[in-house]
């Protein structure tokens, strides 16, 4: 390799490692350093690199003999040459990464070629002992006749000096790691086999670290677990004595316990009853060491809980009967009472994963007749209360100077608790609740705000696995409903986060406000949730509760309206977020539709539009984005109106309803169906024609369009209240049509054929003005069709096909049949496929409906365009089809030599003619239009089509 060539990738390396350099710079030198790489000279790159003296430089060398290693096939010389140089490299002191990378280097060798260097430890370790490398042919035989002799590697491993040693263990457990994934051979097992010997030598060496004697011992433990048999692993466990002796080691401690975890959970048959019990009980005198001082590291303690959590998951049983179990318990306790930490909660969070240990894999201790289930639910019960009190918010002063990540652990926390305690609902069931029902009790009457959200906080997150209606669920709720309640929750606005805690309580129990609760507590609800509307960090809680409430107890509420009305001014509604606004609107309408006296409902309908319109109204020009809420607020006005359900109208939270007068029997007059459609109808207009202007945003009119298809009339619903007739909606599409087509045209169309399909349900005939003043509408747009927008050109396509399928006289009949004929043919051949496929459709369609066609106006209009449908339908079997398209195309072309065997013969061979194909011959060509006309659209057709498609794409089998 030229001194160039070096200095080059030198340059590079240097570049990349310690210049500041922009991403695009990084790329393009990665690229040129790859390509050197990667080269014919890159093993004399390599020889270079590893000694020079920038670790930088070291570490590409290094990577790039893994690179090189992966790359080629190397033969046995090679292999023995490169383990050499990786043992020369990796004997010398230096930074870690490049120690690692040659390890990397030296795993991947022996992965790769495990039975050129069977015993590759023994070799290695002879070489770090030696002024020379040990991997000729020669010492390779040798290891190998050693691989059962441990004091010939013990003689080696005590010849070390104290940093080779360190080296050797570290260089092992990065071969251990790294060979983790390897698939499994017959050499590569022998390989590991041989190296097992090493390992166990290995580990029986005195160290000074305990770190890197332990992480030998996990890495290979794991190692052999996949890749050995069971008896490999059993004599490791002598070794098991040694960890538990290191984890008295308080500055190991926290390394150990993680490890001996790690160990338990993935590497079982490691352990027996007892060595878990020796674990557990090693623990005890350091942990309560550390508890009697007044700092230390909470690392120590979570890698304890680990450990704790790993071992009694071997066997709860077992660990019950430990003698010394209780004092382990004990020492939990305290940790979690008496945890001097401030603000520190990751322990706390461990602490919490071992309770939800504890409780799953005490099940079946805990049933009915099991010796321990009153010493198990007591211990429960005794964790609840250690650990609830820990969730309590200090003070409001010491939670607001918490930083964020201290909020986040300390919500984490109490997220893991409620879990928690949702689980404990299973084994202890009516003795959770009536803790609850104490401490809940307790904190309402404490004049800590933080100690009573703490409790409601708790009642929430178990909320979702209580029993539907329970008595005991509403007699812990009961608590809460009364002024005391009322009071704190209105004095809680000053704290959000408390204020949210119960605004939560009342969305998640609505069901049970009923049971326990009369309709001046629910009015005293209701208005303090509506005064946290405007609370910037309480309106979004405050209106779902409101909506749930609204829903829950509509056949209340509904005399609350003028009060609720009154404190929603236009000025505030005008400042809440859309979700807010949509929530409100959507409540209150619910609960408007329950007013029993029609005159009455009627008002607070016409009351909330105005709210609506008031809104849209003080904007001086709305936007797109302030458009589509407006509109969503409509959305779930029409919503709440059209839900008739009569789910929980006979009995609703145990109050009887008098469904006769509430529900049955609505009677509106015309006035008052003309009144609310007119309003509806005027808001939409106003949003999206008059104060948008022309409206180019498709997400608006997409609402505009929904709310007109909801409300379309509907004959199943006799007295329905916002049923829109067709004439409306053909207005409103008239207008939307009219302003900006090429963006929006398309949701128009869609309404179109919605209107379409509801003139074909209720029995409109074909000579009805309605429909012609649609079909006219939508034809009268087909001229201004913007072609990039292809929705646009699909959606008329689809009307048309629709107009076919349920009126088509209407189509046969217009004067500009012609024009949309020829409109749709060009588009068969249409690069977008939805587009294409609908004016396929089309066709077929037309040509299907034979019986509804009037043959007088039929024959002259297929005469016309009948041939500009056969030359396109032909240029797509002539190869401008695509495969997924074959099968239409082929049906349309059947169907149109079917109904037109006469035409066709004219037809068909012009059509061949002016398209010439180039890669078919005439022969073939002759043999298609025979075959075609033959067969007169008979299902072997489809047969021709696909062999003449074949052959215009230059293919002789079956279409790929």
């Amino acid at each position: 390799m030229s001194d160039g060539t070096v200095n080059e990738a030198i340059s590079l390396i240097q570049k990349l490692y310690t210049s500041r350099i922009n991403q695009a710079d990084v790329i393009a030198t990665q690229k040129q350093l790859q390509a050197i790489q990667r080269g014919p000279n890159g093993w004399d790159l390599v020889l270079v690199l590893l000694q020079h003296s920038d670790p930088n430089c070291r570490f590409f060398g290094a990577l790039t003999v893994s690179v090189r290693i992966n790359i080629e096939w190397l033969d046995q010389n090679r292999i023995l040459d490169i383990a050499s140089l990786i043992a020369a490299s990796i004997k010398r002191p230096d930074v870690p990464v490049v120690t690692i990378k040659l390890a990397d280097a030296f795993s991947t060798l022996i992965a790769k070629y495990p039975d050129v260097i069977p015993n590759p430890l023994f070799c290695l370790l002879w070489s770090i002992g030696d002024e020379k490398s040990h991997f000729s042919t020669e010492d390779c035989e040798i290891a190998n006749e050693n691989a059962q002799n441990p004091s010939a590697i013990s003689a080696m491993l005590t010849g070390l000096a104290p940093e080779s040693l360190h080296l050797f263990f570290f260089i092992c457990k990065v071969f251990a790691e790294d060979l983790d994934n390897n698939a499994p051979s017959a050499e590569f097992t022998e390989m590991l086999n041989n190296s097992c010997t090493v390992m166990e030598q290995l580990l029986a060496t005195p160290v000074t670290s305990p770190m890197d004697w332990i992480g030998l011992l996990q890495a290979w433990a794991i190692l052999i677990r996949t890749h050995l048999t069971d008896s490999s692993i059993l004599r490791l466990r002598e070794f098991i004595p040694t960890a538990l002796n290191y984890l008295k080691d308080d500055k190991a401690f926290k390394t150990v316990a993680s490890s001996l975890s790690d160990l338990i959970d993935q590497v079982p048959t490691l352990f027996n009853n007892d060595l878990i019990a020796s674990t557990i009980s090693t623990c005890l005198p350091l942990v309560d060491a550390i508890l009697k001082e007044a700092e230390y590291e909470s690392d120590v303690l979570t890698a304890w809980i680990e450990l704790l959590l790993s071992a009694t998951s071997y066997s709860m049983e077992t660990t019950l009967m430990m003698p010394f179990f209780q004092d382990v318990l004990e020492a939990l306790f305290k940790v979690t009472a008496t945890s001097p930490i401030e603000n520190e909660y990751k322990v706390l969070s461990q602490t919490v994963e071992f309770w939800n240990n504890f409780c799953d894999t005490t099940d079946e201790l805990l049933q009915e007749g099991s010796p321990h289930a009153p010493f198990c639910k007591s211990i429960i019960q005794r964790s609840i209360a250690t650990l609830t009190p820990r969730a309590i918010i200090p003070s409001i002063d010491a939670f607001n100077s918490w930083n964020s990540d201290e909020k986040d652990q300390f919500n984490g926390f109490r997220r893991e608790l409620c879990d928690y305690l949702e689980f404990t609902l299973t084994p202890l069931g009516d003795e959770t609740l009536s803790y609850f029902t104490q401490m809940a009790a307790n904190s309402l009457a404490d004049q800590t705000p933080t100690r009573l959200e703490a409790y409601i906080c708790f009642i929430n997150g178990i909320s979702y696995s209580l029993p539907a209606k329970s008595a005991e669920v509403a007699q812990l709720l009961s608590v809460f409903w009364n002024d005391s309640f009322i009071s704190k929750m209105d004095a809680s606005r000053a704290v959000p986060f408390i204020a949210n805690t119960f605004v939560r309580l009342i969305s998640n129990y609505e069901q049970y406000i009923a049971l326990s609760a009369d309709y001046e507590f629910i009015q005293k609800l209701m208005s303090v949730l509506f005064s946290f509307l405007t609370e910037k960090l309480l309106a979004l809680p405050a209106s779902k509760a409101i909506q749930s409430l609204c829903l829950a107890y509509r056949n209340r509420l509904h005399k609350m309206l003028p009060s609720l009305m009154s404190v929603i001014s236009n000025d505030i509604f005008s400042t809440l977020d859309a979700l807010v606004r949509e929530r409100i609107v959507s409540g209150l309408t619910t609960i408007v539709n329950a007013e029993p006296n029609i005159p009455t409902r009627v008002a607070g309908f016409l009351q909330i539009l105005n709210l609506i319109q008031l809104h849209t109204q003080n904007l001086s020009r709305i936007n797109w984005n302030d458009a589509e809420n407006a509109l969503i607020m409509l959305d779930a006005f029409c919503s709440a109106v059209n839900d008739d359900s009569d789910e929980a109208n006979e009995t609703e939270n145990g109050i009887n309803v008098d469904d006769d007068q509430a529900f049955h029997g609505k009677v509106y007059s015309y006035e008052d169906k003309i009144a609310i459609k007119a309003k509806i109808l005027a808001i939409t207009r106003d949003i999206v024609f008059d104060r948008c202007g022309p409206c180019n945003d498709p997400t608006v009119v997409e609402h505009a369009t929904s709310i007109i298809k909801a409300g379309l009339y509907d004959t199943s619903v006799e007295d329905s209240l916002l049923s829109i007739t067709p004439l409306e909606a053909i207005s409103f599409i008239e207008v939307g049509t009219s302003t900006n087509f090429s963006e929006t045209g398309y949701l128009y169309i869609r309404l179109a054929i919605a209107v379409l399909g509801n003139l074909k349900t209720t029995g409109e005939p074909e000579n009805s003005p309605i429909i012609q003043q649609l079909f006219s509408t939508v034809t009268e747009r087909t001229a201004s069709t913007d072609a990039s927008n292809p929705d646009n050109i699909f959606t008329i396509i689809d009307f048309f096909r629709a107009i076919i399928l349920n009126y088509p006289n209407v189509f046969f009949e217009s004067i500009y049949v012609g024009d949309i004929a020829n409109f749709i043919i060009f588009y068969i051949g249409y690069p977008e496929l939805f587009v294409k496929k609908s004016a396929l459709m089309f066709w077929q369609a037309l040509l299907t409906n034979k019986d509804s066609v009037k043959e007088g106006l039929f024959a002259p209009f297929i005469e016309s365009i009948g041939y500009s449908l056969c030359l396109s339908v032909v240029k797509l079997i002539l190869g401008q089809a695509l495969r997924s398209e074959l099968v239409r195309v082929s049906e349309l072309y059947k169907r149109l030599i079917f109904k037109f065997p006469i035409q066709m013969k004219q037809w068909l061979p012009q059509a061949v003619d002016e398209l010439q194909p180039r890669n078919i011959s005439q022969q073939a060509i002759d043999q298609f239009i025979t075959k075609s006309l033959v067969l007169r659209g008979g299902a072997k057709t489809t047969e021709i089509v696909k062999d003449i498609w074949l052959q215009a794409r230059g293919q002789t089998s079956d279409y790929i």
